[in-house]
């Protein structure tokens, strides 16, 4: 069970119209119309180098039941609900920061690292998932529009929701943890990766160490075997 429409854009005062509002928000949500599935969210981005506007017919035709665009590009002839933002890419983040905070989660757990943040979730969601109600990403979701994705998509009944913090470049940790502050940090390796970025693996390290200022932080995991993070604490 999800949040309906119209309780969960109230979050962030967009009003939904009133013939779809009393619908629930899809369980799945994709930013490549390639990974629409029947009965998911469709949310159309533009970048540098495509227009996520233009797949909306394959997102229909994979079976969106929901559209989220910017404001002035619907489509004429749309038959299905239709979700106008300013800018969807940081609405929905902010949208999904605030379902965040009014979910009451026992733990928001955020795994970032050089190499094995995926490995560690599929671990974390086999221990936990045997005794509590767990939400994670269905791939290596670990941007921001991927955390807002994997937190738009969490059923109300979930207890401990995981994520993972991924960049490539300066700022990007403490982006995804100033909108999604974990109270569980795992820090899996810090190694000489994506340096065109960063510049150097203490760029890396001083990267990843961001994820402990979240506000709410209670337990930092972190691999002693790394020697970057074993100096680091």
């Amino acid at each position: 069970m999800n949040m309906k429409l119209k309780d969960l854009f109230a979050l962030i005062n967009v009003e939904v119209p009133e013939k779809f509002s009393e619908l629930e928000f899809p369980s799945h949500l994709a930013t490549d119309s390639r990974d629409v599935i029947e009965g998911g969210a469709f949310v159309a981005l533009e970048g540098e180098k495509t227009d996520g506007h233009k797949y909306i017919p394959q997102a229909i035709e994979n079976g969106a039941s929901l559209l989220i665009i910017r404001k002035g590009k619907t489509p004429e002839n749309i038959n299905l609900p239709v979700i106008e933002l300013e800018n969807p890419e940081k609405d929905l983040a902010l949208l999904a920061s605030e379902k965040l905070k009014a979910h009451n989660l026992q733990e928001v757990i955020a795994i970032t690292g050089s190499v094995g943040k995926t490995t560690t979730r599929s671990a974390l969601e086999l221990v936990l998932g045997s005794k509590f109600k767990i939400h994670a990403p269905v791939r290596s979701f670990n941007t921001l529009i991927g955390c807002t994705s994997t937190i738009l998509a969490m059923p109300l009944e979930t207890e401990i929701l995981i994520l993972e913090f991924g960049a490539n470049k300066p700022g990007e940790i403490k982006e995804l943890r100033e909108y999604f502050p974990p109270t569980v940090a795992i820090l899996t390796s810090v190694a000489p990766v994506h340096l065109e970025g960063f510049g150097d693996v203490e760029g890396v390290l001083r990267e990843k160490l961001e994820i402990i200022n979240s506000p709410v932080i209670t337990s930092i995991v972190f691999n002693n075997d790394n020697e970057y993070l074993n100096e680091a604490f």
